[in-house]
């Protein structure tokens, strides 16, 4: 039976969303929200300035979804949310914005 990549895409993203919301950061699913091309597939307005594209596919395409987030997020930092069909969630983002954004948030030893 063929998979129905919409309905794939829209329950990772549910499945993000609750994930996130239960880590204690509200978020919710964004295109629907505000209907446009450039919106986040995640909202999280804890996570301000960030701009979260999800993905559930078992061929990573990193390049590309960056990419497409690259494209998309304007002023935020562009972040890909992954995860294969039997494996954990990863995050993609460039080594510029971890360093620049969630290093200086720690604490340095």
């Amino acid at each position: 039976m063929p998979i129905n990549s919409k309905r794939k895409g829209k329950t990772r993203e549910l499945e993000l969303s609750h994930l996130l919301t239960s880590y204690g950061f509200p978020a919710r699913r964004g295109q629907q929200v505000k209907g446009t091309e450039d919106s986040p597939d995640i909202e999280c307005p804890s996570l301000s300035g960030i701009h979260i594209e999800c993905k559930g596919t078992q061929k990573f395409e990193k390049d590309k979804f960056m990419a497409q987030a690259l494209k998309d997020c304007g002023s935020n930092m562009p972040v890909v949310i992954h995860r294969s069909n039997r494996g954990g969630w990863t995050v993609t983002m460039r080594l510029e914005d971890f360093l620049g954004k969630w290093i200086a948030c720690w604490e340095v030893i």
